[in-house]
């Protein structure tokens, strides 16, 4: 499933986005701050 997740550097944005991570679905993230979305959530493709 691809899914779009605004404020994923956010408390529940960061946990949701882990989650569907691990659940192997195609996740796009939309945050202010790159340098804070590659910090909590990887350089992923």
């Amino acid at each position: 499933m691809r899914i779009l997740i605004t404020g994923a550097t956010g408390l529940i944005g960061s946990s949701l986005t882990a989650r569907l991570l691990a659940l192997s679905h195609h996740i796009t993230v939309l945050t202010r701050d790159e340098r804070r979305a590659r910090a909590r959530l990887g350089d992923r493709p």
